[in-house]
């Protein structure tokens, strides 16, 4: 594991980490979240790289200079190589790369990215200098926008404070903005080649990439904070703004052997409603599929939630599943999620096609209507919300990045896309299923038997709840990316099974100095409450709550009731 290092020049700070500039702040005011270089394959996937020769030049609070060289490599090919120069002083950051393509290569992207943190930047305003030297104004988004806010950009000023701003100067290509919060990312990004430009293209050996960003802070004189204070955190707890507690379940997955008496009882003492089965109408166990979900819904004593996904063929499909749904304990079933061909989202057609016989069918589901996959395709493909009784979508906070800094990060954007769905679909009540560590159809993450899946978990909880949101779907019931498996429970189960004995009626917000430290997730029922404090990072912390410090082990997560 790389170890971060800090920097300090007069009032600038920065982080750097695996050849990449994070969190630049002035003042303590966090500017820009992270400077990278990014090499990304026809699929979207990042191409690793391996560092060598780093060297670093830090004279103490007045300038540093980073250099190195990386080598990009796929199939066991060097399809990459580039160099970068990072020099900071007590003005400004910049972030150069150099680099020569030495096998031929399809990507969909490659160079600089730049990311903007949400909390400090939406609602600014902001003027966009274009490649022609006109310029523009803007505004960072509160909602999420489904398309780039910002595109066409040399140059980038954007408000700090009434008297400071941050100005980004882009080189070697023209740059756009997107709203990463679509795929519950908690940042803006600002990237190259603009999408407008076709993709994907072939890259060859031979060709050269030369890029520059450089970060100036204007107004840093204005400024009389620095840096504050790392190791002591802060909880405060808001005791008049409360949520009701969320409906919670969890998800089933066919391709796992079915649950033994053992996982069953585990299963049934956590604080679950629900079981999400979901049904490709398309292929032909569906059928199948339904029999043994509805069998491990009663093994484990909890209400189906079922997603029916359609093919262009909706009016076939519906007509061959009709009967085989009309034989289940219809009134049992707690939701129905119904999906179209298309960008895996709800339309219009299919709603029309199934929603008046399926309400027949299910007189006490409620019928949601939404994203099978990311936040963004319910804000690209939005859909007559007036047909459905919910809007929903899943969660995973691995879209662009796996480490687990960025998987923290990313707790912040939940409740961005709880209030743009709300937004979106004029006020309707929000589901967020299913919330995994790597989306429905990957592979196993290592990290879910971890304390830091557990930690995430209270976070996800913690923003979501929050929020409002009536129910939440946490990963699978049992295996790999489950809550147990054939060997025992997994910290997540333990973490679940403790909110559960506690019977929590509602949820009360409260907010962390340090939310990529700690999350504080605030239980209560009747005048009794449930405090839980988890740490995010693999160092002791100490965390100020109620005037009384509370120390965490690595990856620690406490219990306090009072």
């Amino acid at each position: 594991m790389v170890t971060p290092r800090r920097f300090v020049l007069g009032k600038l700070g920065l982080t750097y980490e695996n050849g990449f500039i994070r969190y630049v702040k002035a003042g303590g005011a966090e500017v820009v979240r992270m400077i990278y270089f990014a090499l990304r394959d026809r699929q979207w996937r990042t191409i690793p790289f391996k560092i060598t020769g780093e060297q670093i030049h830090y004279a103490q609070d007045k300038s540093l200079r980073i250099t190195y060289q990386a080598t990009n490599q796929s199939d066991g090919l060097d399809i990459l190589q580039w160099s970068v120069k990072i020099y900071a002083n007590t003005e400004e950051v910049t972030f150069g790369v150099n680099g020569v393509v030495l096998n031929p290569f399809v990507r969909n992207r490659v160079g600089l990215c730049v990311l903007h943190p949400i909390d400090e930047t939406i609602g600014r305003s902001a003027t966009i200098v274009h490649p022609d030297q006109t310029s523009s104004s803007a505004v960072f988004p509160v909602y999420i926008k489904p398309h780039q806010p910002f595109q066409e950009i040399q140059e980038f000023r954007w408000k700090l404070d009434n008297e400071v701003e941050g100005h980004l100067v882009f080189e070697g290509d023209i740059f756009e903005t997107e709203d990463q919060r679509n795929w519950s990312d908690a940042s803006f990004k600002t990237y190259s080649t603009p999408l407008r430009i076709p993709f994907p293209i072939e890259i060859q050996s031979g060709d050269l990439i030369d890029q520059r960003v450089t970060l100036k802070v204007n107004g840093l004189d204005k400024l009389t904070a620095q840096e504050p204070d790392q190791d002591q955190i802060y909880v405060h707890v808001d005791g008049l703004r409360t949520t009701p507690f969320p409906e919670l379940g969890t998800c089933y997955n066919h391709l796992q052997p079915t649950p033994t008496t053992a996982e069953v009882e585990l299963i049934r003492q956590l604080p679950l409603q629900h079981l999400r089965i979901d049904l490709y109408l398309a292929d032909q166990s569906w059928s199948a599929n339904l029999r043994t979900g509805l069998e491990t819904c009663r093994a484990f004593e909890l209400s189906p939630m079922i997603g029916l996904h359609f093919s262009e063929n909706v009016n076939e499909e519906w007509r061959r599943c009709q009967h085989e749904l009309g034989t289940t304990d219809t009134k049992s079933v707690r939701s129905v999620w119904i999906f179209g061909d298309e960008h895996n989202v709800s339309n219009d057609r299919v709603l029309h096609a199934v929603r008046g016989e399926l309400r027949s069918l299910f007189p006490n589901a409620a019928f949601v209507g939404g994203s099978a996959s990311h936040f963004v395709e319910l804000n690209r493909y939005p859909f007559n919300f007036s047909l459905v009784d919910a809007a929903g979508y899943s969660v995973t906070p691995q879209a662009h990045a796996n480490d687990d800094r960025t998987i923290i990060e990313n707790l912040a954007a939940q409740p961005h896309a709880v209030r743009s769905a709300r937004q979106l679909s004029s006020g309707k009540p929000v589901i967020v299923s299913p919330i995994t560590l790597r989306g429905v159809h990957a592979e196993p993450d290592l990290r879910q038997s971890t304390l830091f899946t557990a930690g995430w978990t209270v976070g996800s909880i913690k923003y979501l709840g929050e929020e409002g949101v009536s129910s939440l779907t946490f990963f699978e019931s049992h295996g790999a990316k489950g809550l147990i498996n054939s060997e025992g429970f997994f910290p997540v189960f333990d973490t679940l099974r403790r909110i559960g004995n506690f019977e929590p009626e509602t949820i009360v917000r409260s907010t962390c100095s340090h939310p990529l430290n700690v999350s504080s997730l605030v239980l209560r029922r009747g005048d009794k409450s449930l405090t839980i404090l988890a740490n995010h990072t693999p160092d002791l912390v100490h965390c100020s709550l109620d005037a009384a410090i509370h120390v965490l082990a690595g990856y620690g997560i406490i219990y306090i009731e009072s």
